[in-house]
């Protein structure tokens, strides 16, 4: 399993890595992109100071979040982590 793409590791023509399942078909929405470990990296790196605020930025709950701290975390929530990282803020806003 590769670890979550830093803002900083993708420049703005990399290739995003390959996600596709075995059957060549892209991934269900409950596939994991993001390692636990890379998730635990990005809470670190970001020095939050509880579960629940690190789930809120991500737009998840406390319960989810401790969820990709044990199991990973789908594209979407990878993603998601890679915005609040390079502080993209959302459409409209």
């Amino acid at each position: 399993m590769t670890p979550c793409p830093s803002p900083q590791s993708m420049g703005d023509n990399a290739p995003m890595p390959d996600t596709k399942a075995p059957s060549g078909r892209p991934p269900g929405p409950k596939a994991v992109a993001c390692s636990p470990d890379a998730v635990l990296a990005w809470y670190q790196r970001l020095g939050f100071s509880s579960h629940t605020e690190a789930g809120q930025a991500i737009g998840v709950s406390r319960h989810t979040f401790l969820r990709y701290l044990d199991s990973g975390a789908p594209l979407m929530a990878a993603l998601a982590m890679a915005a609040v990282e390079a502080d993209v803020k959302p459409l409209g806003v």
